[in-house]
C-alpha cells in the first residue's frame, strides 16, 4: 500500500530540514503534523519552528545523517552551545521545543526514543531575583551613587543595581545589595558558577 500524498498544509514559516527528508516520507509527515497539529498558537508554533530547525541544521553540519540517529548527545552538546550563546530562557525554550518534537516522534514510530528526554536544561542564577525582591531600590540612590563615587567602575555598579531592582528602598538596603551583589560575583567565580542556582 502506497501512501498518499501529503495534503497542502498552510504552514508558512515552517520548512523542511534536510535531516527530516532523509528519514522519509513517514518522518516528513509526522514532522509537518508537529506544527500543523499539536501547536496551535502561532508564536509558539514560529519559535519551535526556528529552535527546531536551528538543532537539525547543527546536527546536519556536524554529520548526523538523519533525525532517526539523533542522540543526547547530539542534544546536550547543542544545549550546552546554547547556553553560551543566549540567557537560560532562551535556551531552556529550545531545550523544550526539540524535547516535544522528539515526543511526537516517538509516538509516530519514527524514532525509537526521544533523545532529548533525558538532557537537562541550564540553571539559572536566582539570588539576585530574591534580593530584588528583598531590598528594592529608589530612583535617587543610583544617581547620588555615581555622582558620589564617581567613575565608570560607579557607573556599572549603579547601572547594574538599578536594573536588578524595583523602585523603593533605602540607603542601607543599597548598600547591604551591593555588598550582596559582590559576594554573589565572588562565590560563583570562586565555585565554578554551580552555587547560587535552582537545577534545571
Amino acid at each position: 500500500m502506497t501512501a498518499s500524498p501529503l495534503p497542502a498544509i498552510i504552514l508558512p514559516d515552517t520548512h523542511l530540514p534536510a535531516l527530516v527528508a532523509a528519514a522519509g516520507e513517514p518522518a516528513t509527515r509526522r514532522f509537518l503534523e508537529f506544527f500543523a497539529a499539536s501547536i496551535r498558537n502561532p508564536h509558539t508554533r514560529r519559535a519551535y519552528d526556528r529552535a527546531c530547525g536551528a538543532f537539525l541544521a547543527w546536527c546536519a553540519e556536524v554529520g548526523v545523517p538523519s533525525i532517526s540517529v539523533v542522540q543526547p548527545l547530539h542534544v546536550a552538546s547543542w544545549i550546552e552551545l546554547q547556553t553560551r550563546r543566549h540567557a537560560a530562557p532562551t535556551a531552556k525554550l529550545r531545550l523544550a521545543a526539540v524535547r516535544q518534537l522528539f515526543d511526537w516522534l516517538v509516538l509516530g514510530q519514527v524514532v525509537p526514543v526521544n533523545p532529548a528526554a533525558s538532557v537537562r536544561g541550564p540553571a539559572q542564577v536566582v539570588l539576585l531575583v530574591m534580593l530584588r525582591r528583598a531590598c528594592p531600590l529608589q530612583p535617587g540612590l543610583v544617581a547620588g551613587l555615581v555622582a558620589g563615587l564617581g567613575g565608570l567602575a560607579a557607573a556599572a555598579a549603579a547601572s547594574l543595581l538599578w536594573f536588578v531592582h524595583p523602585l523603593d528602598a533605602s540607603a542601607t538596603d543599597l548598600v547591604v545589595h551591593g555588598g550582596a551583589v559582590m559576594l554573589v560575583i565572588m562565590l560563583n567565580r570562586l565555585l565554578g558558577r554551580r552555587a547560587l542556582r535552582l537545577p534545571g
